[in-house]
């Protein structure tokens, strides 16, 4: 996939911070940038993914696995209407 990842947490031992370092010219890194693109020009779904983000964070602050799970339909629409994917592709 190209891609390594680190959480950071503060104080708290709560994470606030999650880092991905990928291959350049990654398929991965190709779609986040993309996932990242679509949100900077449409303020309407980045205003829903940061709601998305924020309610998810207060149900599972301290189960990323379960957070993860939780907003990858989400996450899959918004790829969906940025012509990352079909409705019914999957990523590997």
């Amino acid at each position: 996939m190209g891609v390594t990842s680190a959480s950071y947490a503060d104080q708290t031992r709560l994470r606030t911070h999650h880092v991905h370092v990928t291959t350049v010219g990654s398929s991965y890194r190709k779609r986040i940038i993309a996932f990242r693109d679509h949100l900077r020009s449409n303020s309407d779904d980045a205003a829903a993914h940061a709601s998305s983000k924020r309610s998810l964070i207060q149900r599972y602050a301290r189960q990323p696995e379960q957070y993860t799970g939780a907003k990858t339909e989400f996450v899959r629409d918004i790829e969906v209407k940025a012509g990352l994917l079909r409705r019914d592709d999957r990523w590997r």
